[in-house]
């Protein structure tokens, strides 16, 4: 199992921990308090409806909401047993009983001390023995509430090593700075736990939207995608139970896998992918790193270092696509390879720094020529090739003859003199009896011819 899957199941036996030690703290707690509020219907009424929420409870996100009625019901219950205890006399529990139910909501209004005898100089406030059974509760659920901390905190917590012994000595003599201290530490724990929790709905929520968004460009496309639709399926079923930062990650992983693999499929495909994530950026900082994340995956798998344009690899696969479509639906294509004239001397003489910047610059002049749709890619060494989709006839050769004007053109600046560089361009159209290798073939001849001509020349041979 990998590291990231171990937190990750760690995490989530942590939260339903968490949950099932909350079910069985509050039930026990509100079973005790029925005891005490004995006589008031209205407080037992709202003790039994919040038992049956507390009962129910499946995720952290329903104790999250349910610890917000309990601890209002805290608070009334709290009152109504402080004052209980200050009707019989020494049973007044005092600041310690306020700070100990502080743990668990609000402070509530200030209580008068124990009585003088109960404390010595020096030490912490001991519990009453008259109090000591209203206050059992409280103790419970601070020790199990401390329990759960530990559990899930990091020992690097400031508050660990201070909670972890107060916790071994079952929590004996406390006074009240000690439990405003064990209070706010727990408070900020569980607090930063729920902004986790919070956090994980937030994306839950915009990785929802870009399942919708996806599944509705790969429907409009009419494409057989049945595959990749169950898989979108599956992801958005994950989503709906994601309860954790780490497996949202997973599930922004596994989307980004899953629209790789259907952009290689289809060039339509990837560029209505991409057509929705600069839609989807509107959606928020979720998406955009999401997007990022796509973006960098796919320059790494198809762009060239060198030159900043597609790779070979990205050339055979797009080049594999145009020739079934083009058997398909008979719209007339065209390749272009394209080749810088005595590139070798050129490197010989001005230095390799300058070869490079020499390939930068042309690719640049390549895909500035043709429109943003045709396939640019570095085809090896000093060559360029270029897929032209759906091309008029003759088209092709006007276009090859502005890709060869425009690198003439361009002047270059190496060991102080200004220098002009020139390529040739062989032409292949597209047939019914072709395949790629008889294509790629007929173009590198072509180009060969053009070379033979004396360099800065257009040549297309027919198939």
């Amino acid at each position: 199992m990998s590291e990231v899957l171990k937190k990750y199941k760690e995490k989530t036996e942590y939260l339903q921990h968490v949950v099932r030690a909350y079910q069985d703290l509050a039930t026990a707690l509100l079973n005790h308090f029925k005891k005490h509020v004995e006589g008031d219907e209205q407080l037992l009424k709202s003790i039994t409806t919040l038992a049956t929420k507390v009962k129910d409870a499946e995720n952290i996100f329903q104790v999250q909401q349910i610890h917000k009625t309990f601890l209002s019901l805290n608070k009334k219950i709290d009152a109504h047993i402080a004052e209980t205890l200050t009707k019989n006399k020494g049973n007044d529990s005092g600041g310690f009983f306020s700070s100990i139910g502080a743990l668990f909501g609000d402070k509530g209004t200030e209580a008068k001390a124990p009585p003088e005898e109960t404390r010595k100089p020096g030490e912490g406030i001991t519990l009453v023995d008259k109090t000591s059974k209203a206050l059992a509760p409280y103790i419970l659920l601070l020790d199990e509430f401390s329990r759960g901390a530990l559990l899930l905190a990091d020992e690097r917590e400031p508050f660990y090593a201070k909670l972890r012994a107060k916790r071994s000595k079952k929590f004996d003599k406390l006074s009240e700075a000690d439990v405003e201290s064990i209070r706010r530490s727990l408070y900020n724990f569980f607090t930063n736990k729920a902004n986790e929790a919070g956090t994980v709905e937030h994306e839950r929520e915009e990785l929802k939207k870009i399942i919708s968004s996806l599944t509705t460009y790969i429907q409009s496309l009419s494409l057989s995608s049945q595959s990749f639709g169950a898989k979108l399926d599956i992801y958005a079923k994950k989503i709906e139970t994601a309860t954790s930062l780490e497996e949202i990650k997973l599930l922004k992983r596994g989307i980004m896998t899953e629209t790789m693999e259907i952009q290689k499929v289809n060039h339509a495909v990837l560029e209505k992918l991409q057509e929705a994530d600069r839609n989807l950026d509107k959606a928020g900082n979720t998406i955009a790193h999401l997007e990022k994340e796509l973006r960098m995956a796919r320059e790494e798998q198809w762009v060239d270092e060198q030159t900043g344009i597609y790779n070979r690899a990205y050339f055979d696969e797009r080049f594999k696509e145009a020739v079934t479509a083009f058997k398909a639906n008979k719209k007339q294509c065209s390749l272009l390879i394209v080749d810088i004239d005595d590139f070798k001397t050129f490197n010989d003489t001005y230095g390799q720094h300058a070869g490079d910047q020499v390939l930068r610059v042309l690719a640049g002049i390549i895909k500035e020529t043709v429109k943003a749709s045709e396939t640019v890619a570095r085809f090896g060494g000093e060559e360029f090739a270029v897929i032209l989709y759906e091309i008029a006839q003759d088209k092709d050769f006007k276009i090859a003859e502005e890709i060869r004007r425009n690198i003439m053109a361009h002047e270059f600046v190496a060991k102080d003199k200004t220098i002009n560089v020139t390529a040739s361009i062989g032409i292949a159209e597209f047939s019914d009896s072709d395949n790629v290798n008889r294509l790629i073939g007929r173009a590198s001849k072509a180009l060969a011819e053009a070379q033979n001509k004396g360099h800065n020349q257009t040549a297309r041979i027919l198939a």
